[in-house]
């Protein structure tokens, strides 16, 4: 079935996105062109909403929109959330383009009277009352898959086929006139202020409408422009993508039908137009009958048959208080003293079906092998109320039932004892679905026709409504008509009642397209790029003290993120509280001249950061990078200010943040003409081991830093620019989509266990894809979810100064998420199993003021739904290579790593020490000693860990020259015992550090 975006859409291969183009497609295409215009109604995918004989008022959803951003000139938003008009602060434009099937869902030759539009406005910048207005477009465009960021203001790169400021179909179709083509006078005119629902109805849209039944051919939609002629008059409307439903744009059309009467035409190769009869024929296609649609398509998809047995059968009795749930046969008709028997017959199609499925043929076939004197007929009716099957079993030839048990249907009852039907004997339609003469010789006798076919589609469009058939024989007669049918409790299963379907069932859903990285163009990718961007990625010094690469807190074998645990105090400043955040270690404090100073908060010790730190695999498409979203689209150089990427500079702009941090990388006040200056001397990768086979010839080529910037940039220049731009290329390569759920998508069934579909299914469909939906598993978007009080960390209110920002951080991908050993901003989220705990509310606080709309209350997962989504994320998001950091997931070892007891130069002491952990016994029962050796007496912080990174117990111990000792009781800092498993050890003097690991068995 062709999608919303395609409904109304003609025209050649040449002025459609490529990417949409596929074999149906591209033979609809050829199709449509041998359809005369008058005959080419219109293609009525599921956009139809309304018969098309009987309704004279109909509300269509939008069948494509997008925004051209003159800021953004080959930016789009084809399936983003928002579409936008009016002007930002620079006075620069955005326009919606908006289109509605009208061919496809209004009978031609109708009259129009009169359409409403509705848009809602979710954003305003400012409560002024402007002009917003439609205007006839005049050429076709593209909506595919561009999805913006964020507040999507700013557009995303385009997607071929896309519409765009300078495209009607991204990259080779181009509009006229820059912005689009449309005509200049308006159509309607609306004031729009500030948020909320707004409704244009001008009898010029009428006319559009009107055109656009007559020549659909004609149906460009409207572009929809806000005032253009100031700064600051932006206005952003819910789009057809919107996830609340009732924001999205409709169109209310009314009309008075035209005379001709059409309806689905299935032509070759299973398309579905609607045509009158006469044009049906003459074009090889199928008519579906007058007034039929292809709302439901019955042309598209794949065919197929089955046949099944019933899931439930009965017989109800007229003498009452029996039944024969459990018994070999079901019966109907009249016995010998004129007393009824009626049949209850189901069928389980959600079972037995896809979703979806079109039902074209349906045959029930049954075995009759007792009857009375007379030939009579025997009719199925559809049955309007529930019943049940319970274990009541006849006797002899079950002609007169046994005592109903709990839940067994009866004359009186649908499920004994409590629960009656509206009328003894049943509930159902007095016209029969279909009707069988069955003479009075025992057989397999059938049951087909419209009526079967029109209750099955009816059940398998909503299974709730599906109670079955009722068998009734002839019961006016003077005569037997009793006829005794196999049950599915039948001995022989070859005379159970079989029921035989065909159907043609939906195609498969398309691969979700893993949308290709953005690349600015200001920065191209080449190779010499990627590598010297790999090289200083993963080079410890471009850190003041040679201890931190960017690499050291973003691990791909650990899901992008820092496996260390370091604890920053957060709010209160104060250790041990709730407030603490598991942040990454970063560098010792020193002041401008590199000497180390004490710190208020970490004195002398590693100073650790307060926020974890976030994967980076998302951020390659994003708009914003950090969790606070301070690394921006737009890149200035760090030294000039200069612009140096317009849009899409995110990562480049996330690059240059941690290299001059006082916390992170550098020392207090370091500035970048220190970085490069450094860079120019280092010899690459001096510190790491293990290099990877392409750092290594790139470095065997270009043996010093002013060589490989050369062969990256063309000269010799290092400046924090080209450093940005190098390591942002080497992240843009670093691409995540060989997961086991890409597979699944790319058509390996087996890819995927059961269990982890329906874990997909969950996240994909459910709650979480308000958030995480998508093939990214990430909107970009920037939520609260009550982790921690708002107040304690404002996130991206920081950032935009908007007070309903606060408490906001970024949606970080679920790609990999298995790999992390801690989750969320704070760090304080185990695993994934314990993130679902918190979403359902399971063992967690929420802190609700500022949290997102969407998590208010939880989201509610059954114990076996959790389950499968574990497994799914932890096993199906997870990419191989990224697990086992292969190329191009690839790294060196860092020197940082190879250090495990001797640590760096400590200026306080005067001298260097060697520091090692070891647990005596390991494991334990009662308590441990904590060995370490100090070449001078110092102070020693020792801290022991969970293995999630949770702090349970700190000391200060006052150590001496030579061998320490230092004795844990297995106690926490609040004095309660550990619980057994496996604890982290950390000991710090000065700007040393070492760690180790010890199991507690009690």
């Amino acid at each position: 079935m062709l999608d919303g975006s395609w409904c109304c859409r003609r025209g050649s291969v040449g002025s459609l996105p490529q990417h949409l183009v596929s074999r149906k497609r591209n033979e609809y295409l050829r199709r449509i062109d041998r359809i005369s215009l008058g005959t080419a109604l219109g293609i009525c995918g599921f956009c139809a909403v309304a018969s098309l004989a009987q309704a004279d008022v109909v509300a269509l959803r939008a069948a494509k929109d997008n925004t051209l951003y003159e800021a953004n000139p080959t930016g789009s938003n084809g399936v983003g959330d928002y579409v936008f008009t009016g002007t930002n602060s620079q006075a620069l434009v955005s326009r919606t383009v908006l289109a509605f099937d009208i061919a496809g869902n209004i009978p031609p030759g109708s009259t129009i009277h009169s359409v409403t539009l509705q848009l809602h406005a979710s954003r305003v910048s400012n409560g002024t009352s402007e002009t917003t207005s439609l205007h006839r477009l005049l050429a076709d465009w593209g909506e595919a898959w561009s999805d913006a960021v964020g507040e999507e203001g700013g557009g995303a790169a385009a997607t071929d086929g896309d519409a765009t400021w300078l495209h009607r179909f991204f990259p080779n179709d181009f509009w006229t006139n820059a912005g689009g083509d449309f005509v200049a006078s308006a159509s309607a005119s609306r004031n729009v202020s500030g948020t909320g629902t707004y409704t244009w109805s001008d009898a010029g849209m009428a006319t559009d409408v009107q055109g656009w039944l007559d020549d659909p051919y004609a149906n460009f939609g409207w572009i929809v422009r806000g005032d253009e002629g100031s700064g600051s008059t932006a206005k952003r409307f819910d789009s057809r993508s919107n996830p609340t439903a009732s924001f999205r744009p409709e169109l209310t059309v009314d009309y008075t039908p035209g005379g001709t009467t059409v309806g689905a035409c299935c032509l070759a190769d299973d398309f579905c137009l609607l045509l009158t009869s006469s044009d049906c024929s003459s074009q090889g296609g199928t008519y579906q009958g007058d007034d039929t649609t292809c709302t439901t398509d019955p042309c598209d998809g794949i065919p197929g048959s089955v046949v099944i047995e019933p899931a439930r059968d009965n017989t109800l009795y007229e003498e009452g208080g029996v039944s024969n749930g459990g018994g070999e046969f079901f019966v109907s008709g009249m016995n010998g003293d004129l007393i009824k028997r009626r049949g209850l017959l189901e069928f389980d199609l959600e079972a037995s079906l896809p979703a979806g499925a079109h039902i074209t043929g349906a045959t029930l076939t049954m075995y009759m092998d007792v009857s009375g004197n007379a030939s009579s007929p025997v009719a199925l009716h559809r049955v309007l109320a529930d019943w049940g099957e319970g274990t009541a079993d006849a006797d002899g030839d079950e002609g007169f039932g046994a005592p109903a048990q709990q839940g067994d249907a009866t004359w009186q009852h649908t499920a004994y004892p409590d629960e009656f039907w509206s009328s003894p004997g049943g509930d159902y339609v007095s016209t029969a679905s279909a009707s069988t003469n069955v003479p009075s010789f025992s057989g397999y006798y059938s049951w087909s026709g419209g009526g079967l076919v029109a209750d099955l589609q009816a059940w398998v469009d909503d299974p709730s409504v599906n109670f079955g058939w009722m068998v009734v024989g002839r019961e006016t007669f003077t005569a037997t008509t009793q006829k005794r049918w196999v049950s599915r409790e039948g001995a022989d299963p070859s005379l159970r009642p079989k029921l035989d379907i065909s159907y043609s069932a939906p195609p498969p859903p398309p691969p979700v397209e893993f949308p290709p990285v953005p690349v600015p163009p200001e920065n191209p990718i080449t190779e010499g790029k990627r590598v010297l961007g790999k090289i200083l990625f993963w080079e410890e010094q471009l850190s003041s003290d040679g201890t931190v690469a960017c690499g050291t807190c973003h691990r791909p074998g650990d899901g992008g993120v820092d496996p260390r645990v370091g604890v920053h105090p957060g709010f209160d400043l104060a250790f041990d509280t709730e407030d603490d955040v598991l942040g990454s270690p970063g560098v010792v404090r020193r002041d401008s001249m590199g000497v180390a100073i004490p710190d208020p908060i970490f004195g002398t010790s590693v100073q650790v950061t307060g926020r974890a730190s976030m994967n980076f695999f998302g951020g390659l498409w994003a708009q914003r990078n950090f969790w606070d979203g301070r690394a921006e689209s737009e890149f200035r150089d760090p030294v000039t200010d200069d612009v140096a990427i317009g849009v899409g500079g995110a990562l480049e702009s996330q690059a240059v943040g941690p290299i001059v941090s006082s916390v992170e990388m550098a020392h207090d006040a370091r500035a970048w003409s220190e970085v490069t200056s450094g860079l120019r001397t280092a010899v690459p990768m001096v510190l790491a081991s293990d290099l990877p086979s392409d750092v290594i010839d790139a470095i065997a080529t270009s043996p010093t830093y002013p060589e490989l910037f050369a062969a990256a940039f063309g000269d010799t220049a290092v400046t924090a620019t080209r450093i940005a731009f190098a390591i942002a290329t080497y992240e843009r390569t670093l691409v995540a989509d060989q997961t086991p759920w890409d597979a699944f998508e790319d058509g390996d069934t087996g890819a995927l266990t059961p269990a982890q579909q329906a874990g997909a299914d969950f996240v994909q469909n459910g709650p979480c894809a308000a958030c995480h939906g998508g093939p990214l598993f990430t909107n970009d978007s920037f939520r609260n979810v009550g982790l921690r009080p708002a107040d304690e960390d404002i996130g991206l209110e920081a950032v935009t100064g908007n007070p309903d920002h606060r408490g906001r951080f970024k949606v970080p991908s679920l790609r990999n998420v298995g790999l992390r050993g801690r989750l969320m901003h704070t760090g304080q989220i185990e695993d994934v199993a314990d993130a679902l705990r918190f979403y359902s509310m399971i063992g967690h606080t929420h802190f609700t003021e500022f949290q997102d709309e969407n998590i208010l209350g939880g989201i509610e997962m059954t114990e076996q739904e959790r389950a499968e989504i574990e497994d799914f994320l932890v096993n199906g998001l997870t990419d191989p290579r990224v697990a086992n950091e292969t190329f191009p997931f690839d790294r060196p070892k860092l020197g940082s790593e190879n250090v495990t007891d001797v640590g760096p130069d400590i200026t306080t002491l005067g001298a260097s020490f060697d520091l090692a952990a070891r647990a005596m016994p390991n494991p334990f029962r009662d308590a441990v000693g904590i060995g370490f050796r100090l070449p001078t007496a110092a102070s020693v912080e020792v801290s022991v860990f969970t293995a999630s990174g949770q702090l349970i117990r700190r000391a200060l111990v006052l150590g001496t020259a030579g061998d320490n000792l230092w004795t844990w009781d297995g106690r926490t800092a609040h004095g309660t015992p550990a619980a057994n498993g496996v604890y982290f050890l950390r000991l710090r003097a000065g700007g040393a550090e070492a760690t180790g690991r010890l199991l507690r068995v009690e």
